[in-house]
């Protein structure tokens, strides 16, 4: 009896292990890497801080987040967002965590026709969160143990775009901003 026991227990145990490593949605949130990592504890001045990363921009109504499927996503995600919706080469920084942190919350896919395939397809909101449930959000994201922060420079960016001949493909290629197109065609040696 006390085998079963500790052979059901360790089944348990192992597929809670399965569980919390295998997390096939993600979402990201384009954030300040610093205002995401914790500072000792985690204590409530470091969250306030991260909120900020969280509220509606100016225009906005909902709070946009892109839903990835696999972790590997999040490079060329970051590529086609800052090759065509910023001119001004930065750095990529965000902050990508569980699909179940988001539980409770109303989270529409919502395409956005005039943004490239990828950034369309992958978009979604939370609409119209009060300050309440971005608090509340961004106390999930940071006790959750699959959040990850990371930054993607401006040169993985230009890597990508050039390993990937980003600047030929037909629905990018006009929107590629012109200081992007200048360090792609410069890292590239077109004149």
């Amino acid at each position: 009896m006390f085998q079963r026991l500790l052979t059901r227990l360790k089944r348990t145990l192992c597929l809670q292990q399965q569980r919390k490593e295998f997390q096939p949605d993600s979402f990201v949130r384009l954030a300040k890497v610093q205002r995401w990592q914790h500072e000792g504890n985690g204590n409530t001045s470091t969250v306030e801080k991260a909120v900020a990363d969280l509220k509606l921009r100016p225009g906005e109504k909902a709070l946009s987040l892109y839903r990835l499927r696999k972790e590997g996503e999040i490079g060329e995600l970051a590529c086609v967002y800052s090759l065509t919706l910023r001119d001004n080469p930065a750095h990529f920084e965000y902050v990508l965590f569980p699909a179940s942190v988001l539980s409770g919350y109303r989270v529409d896919p919502v395409s956005v026709p005039e943004h490239p395939r990828l950034l369309s397809e992958r978009h979604h909101e939370i609409p119209d969160p009060s300050e309440e449930e971005l608090l509340r959000l961004a106390e999930r994201i940071f006790g959750s143990p699959g959040k990850k922060v990371g930054r993607i420079t401006r040169r993985q960016i230009v890597d990508f775009a050039v390993q990937h001949s980003l600047l030929e493909t037909e629905e990018l290629r006009d929107r590629i901003g012109h200081t992007w197109r200048k360090l792609i065609e410069k890292k590239k040696g077109i004149p």
